[in-house]
């Protein structure tokens, strides 16, 4: 009788030690592209499932190619049991946010199950809007885990690291828009190390690296010339059609991420596998696959609907529609042809203001020496540069007034929110110059006035805009050269309490002023060439948004100030 020997493969043991805690950073599961019109979105239908692979692996230093699988488990008594098959859900439920939706992870896919359909519009306000990103992050235990593994004809013992979630997922429905505020958030994080700590800094800094690979990803998913092709469809003003679409992964993509690991021992191991060390620990680098969608026929894979309407009159949509091949939802390509107002979503840009100093080919001019209590007036162009007539209203920027000046246009007032509206003829301007007013509010009020901005905006889309700008100073008020802003430092901002002010290279605070919006003066003090940081006492003041103004030397420096 003859034994046969055989090799069992696998963990070594059932259960391994918790060596600490990580941070998955938040990766999107999901992506729904908004489709241009204002009226237009796409939805998840309710009562639909999507499933696709999904595998987390790490590369070895010397290879830098995907070998070892990391492995989820349970967390038990003693330690991980990494014998056991793993689910793990996160919910979205109520409200406008994300309707209600789960996604369920296992250790080899990933489902999307839509319980109650919800859209971009929901998400992004009237308007419609951006892509929107559907996903979480988690705290993970881990461990490290030894097993046997066979590579042709060899076995060899190799290790490993397991991990499961622990706590309340980290949710996300995010928008572009949203994205990006938060890698702002978390730059200030990572500036801020010394006093957040290694640990909290690395952890901002891996989420801020996910963010803008997501970005980048979604981008060149978009753009991708080899996209499938759903079809094409036009559409005006006044139509409302709405279509459906399966979703179908065509492309396998991976997004890089990084974990931070405290210097624990017992983690050695991995890092001779897939890390390095950091100070005060090690980064795991792992790679998130993003694979094919799994048991799905045409019928159950219909799981978005878009819907495409617009009410502007002379709105015109030439699209193709093709699918986004990491997340298989539609995406919708502006063609030739296309032309839109409000608010701009591509094609002909029906908005195009021009406003122009009556004459000049500058944008900016200067007015000295006009009597105080008197007034100096300019005139002004207002154009339009569209093929067709256009409303237009124009402004004045009231932080570019933080002193207060009565700024008229045409004997009608500009210091409010809502300035003035003009129809102006297809590429051309107004038949007589705009004049423009400028006063002091009283005979004690300042006499200097830089760089005041009159804005001429599409009356629903704020960066559709043409600028001048007007330096008015009354009496003998000596011409103030226009500061850096940027060396400007207040902190904190925004406050409810107190604010430090300073300026770089020992410069010396004159005079510090703060002003509300409509250019009252609520904090006034005068420094005598005072050295370093000045601490300015707001704690009385109303919560809102406020002009700082610094004066040093013959440059007044400012800046916009939030008080809680």
């Amino acid at each position: 009788l003859m034994a046969i020997p055989f090799v069992v493969l696998g963990p070594t043991h059932t259960e391994v030690e918790v060596l600490g805690t990580t941070v998955q950073p938040q990766l999107p599961f999901m992506i729904l592209h908004a489709p241009p019109g204002d009226g237009s979105s796409s939805e998840f239908q309710q009562g639909q499932t999507t499933c696709r692979e999904f595998e987390e692996s790490y590369a070895t230093d010397n290879s830098n190619s995907a070998n070892v699988a990391v492995k989820l488990g349970i967390a038990g008594s003693l330690g991980f049991i990494a014998t056991v098959n793993f689910e793990f859900s996160v919910t979205f439920s109520g409200g406008v946010t994300a309707g209600d939706l789960a996604i369920k992870t296992t250790s080899n896919q990933t489902c999307v199950t839509v319980n109650e359909g919800f859209s971009t519009t929901e998400l992004t306000g009237p308007d419609g809007g951006g892509d929107v990103f559907i996903g979480y992050g988690t705290d993970l235990n881990y461990g490290v885990y030894e097993f046997w593994k066979q590579n042709g004809c060899d076995i060899s013992l190799d290790t490993g690291l397991i991990y499961t979630p622990i706590g309340n997922p980290r949710k996300f429905a995010y928008t572009k828009t949203a994205i990006l505020a938060e890698i702002d958030n978390l730059q200030s994080i990572v500036g801020d190390s010394l006093t957040v700590g290694v640990k909290v800094a690395n952890d901002a800094q891996n989420q801020i690296d996910v963010w803008n690979q997501v970005l980048a990803l979604n981008e060149a998913n978009i753009n991708n010339p080899s996209n499938t092709s759903i079809g094409a469809v036009n559409f005006s003003s006044g139509v409302n059609q709405s279509q459906e679409s399966s979703v179908t992964i065509t492309d396998n993509s991976s997004i890089q991420v990084e974990h931070y690991l405290e210097g624990t021992a017992g983690v050695e191991a991995v890092v001779e596998v897939g890390g390095s060390g950091v100070t005060g620990g090690y980064e795991y680098k792992s790679s998130q696959r993003y694979g094919k969608t799994q048991n799905q026929s045409v019928e159950t894979s219909k799981i978005v609907k878009y819907t495409l309407a617009d009410d502007d009159s002379g709105d015109k949509f030439n699209l193709n529609v093709v699918r986004d091949p990491m997340f298989g939802t539609p995406v919708f390509r502006i063609q030739s042809g296309t032309k839109s107002s409000c608010p701009f979503q591509g094609g002909y840009q029906r908005d195009q203001p021009r406003l122009k100093h009556t004459g000049q080919t500058v944008s900016s001019i200067t007015l000295q020496g006009t009597p105080v209590g008197g007034s100096a007036t300019f005139n002004l162009d207002v154009c339009n540069e569209s093929n067709e007539n256009r409303a237009y209203t124009l402004k004045l920027n009231p932080e570019s007034n933080l002193n207060g000046a009565v700024v008229t246009a045409a004997g009608l007032p500009l210091n409010n929110a809502f300035g003035q509206q003009f129809t102006v003829p297809a590429n051309g301007c107004l038949a007589s110059p705009l004049v423009i007013e400028v006063k002091m509010q009283s005979g004690t009020s300042p006499t200097s006035y830089p760089n005041l901005e009159l804005r001429l905006e599409s009356s629903c889309e704020e960066d559709i805009v043409s600028s001048v700008f007007a330096s008015v100073f009354f009496g003998t008020s000596a011409v103030i050269d226009l500061a850096d802003n940027s060396l400007l430092s207040v902190s904190p901002n925004p406050t409810s309490g107190r604010l430090q002010i300073s300026l770089p290279d020992a410069r010396s605070l004159e005079a510090v002023r703060m002003m509300d919006f409509s250019g009252k003066t609520v904090r006034n003090v005068e420094l005598n060439n005072f050295n370093g940081p000045y601490d300015l006492d707001l704690s009385q003041l109303p919560a809102g948004v406020y002009g700082l103004q610094v004066r040093s030397g013959q440059q007044v420096f400012a800046k916009k100030v939030v008080v809680q």
